[in-house]
């Protein structure tokens, strides 16, 4: 049974607004005929009169099926089109390994039992694979780092982003966002002087995770393929074309959030 909505055939609407129109032309039609004294028994004139209204309506139906054809053949280039330009975007992709630590401090006094003191959750380890499968490269790629918003609505903050810059065809990249080093087998030791991971310590602090786990991490990018259009991937929004989001601030601190 064809779809009403998709254009393929006509409407009632449609349907019923020809038939008013054509007997409106008809009776056009037959006025003209009263006037020029085309009694019952004049044949050609009647003819003519019903010719002008069959070849009124066969004009309205073939304008109304060469609209319905144009109209196909636009969704199928928007259609194409789109594929086209997804073809390479798609098959670059970046995923992320996150893990978190406590700060803990041992005190041994000389006359009581040992006493531990948690400290804040801080991010421990942050490295993000950056796959591009694609036959082409992709150019100014960068990594962002979301977390969940303060408000608990299922937004997402962007609060740090990093440059990777080209990704060759076929090409995988491993990038450390924290700088961290390997200090004993389970545990890594984050660069204090990184940028993201000041700024991930900021917002584990703000947030009240010193006895909880961390909040979680959202990995979001954006590049341009090599027919330089721009794609950008953000964690709550799904991938599409779009430029690079912008760093805005610390939610934690007050700051406006990205949407």
């Amino acid at each position: 049974m064809p779809d009403k909505n998709s254009g393929e055939n006509p409407s009632a609407a449609f349907v019923v607004e020809v038939v008013i129109v054509g007997l409106c032309v008809f009776a056009v039609a037959i006025t003209v005929a009263l006037v020029t004294d085309a009694g019952p028994g004049s044949t050609p004139d009647w003819i003519a009169a019903l010719s002008t209204f069959a070849a009124f309506i066969a004009a309205v139906f073939a304008g109304w099926y060469a609209h319905r054809a144009l109209r196909v053949e636009q969704r199928r280039d928007a259609h194409r089109d789109n594929t086209e330009r997804r073809a390479q975007a798609v098959m670059v992709a970046a995923w992320a390994d996150f893990a978190a630590s406590a700060e803990i401090a041992h005190t041994f006094p000389g006359d009581g039992a040992p006493t531990v003191t948690v400290g804040p959750t801080v991010p421990a380890l942050l490295v993000a694979t950056v796959h591009n499968a694609s036959p082409l490269p992709v150019h100014q790629f960068w990594l962002q780092v979301y977390l969940p918003a303060p408000d608990r609505t299922g937004r997402y903050v962007l609060v740090a982003d990093h440059e990777v810059g080209r990704v060759l065809p076929g090409e995988t990249k491993e990038v450390d966002l924290l700088d961290s080093v390997r200090v004993w087998p389970d545990r890594d030791l984050p660069s204090p002087s990184n940028p993201i991971y000041q700024k991930l310590a900021a917002e584990f602090a703000g947030r009240g995770t010193a006895h909880d786990g961390p909040p979680d991490i959202g990995l979001g990018w954006s590049f341009r393929d090599n027919g330089y259009v721009e794609w950008v991937r953000e964690p709550g929004f799904g991938f599409g074309e779009g430029p690079r989001p912008d760093v805005v601030g610390s939610p934690a601190a007050g700051a406006p959030l990205t949407e």
